[in-house]
């Protein structure tokens, strides 16, 4: 997925980063949504998710 994908699914992220890749090329950018003690963290390289994490609290 593409990060406009996840925006129309989930919204605006809370905070995101952008940085070059070293030596690889391209770009990784981290979405981050955080709902009070939840959060959830997608990794985009090149425009494309390839990691995602979260932490659900209570």
């Amino acid at each position: 997925m593409s990060p406009a994908e996840v925006e129309v699914i989930l919204g605006q992220p809370s905070s995101s980063q952008s940085q070059p890749i070293p030596l690889v090329g391209g770009t990784q950018t981290t979405y981050t949504y955080q709902n009070g003690a939840s959060a959830v963290t997608i990794i985009f390289k090149n425009n494309k998710v390839k990691e995602k994490s979260g932490t659900f609290g209570s």
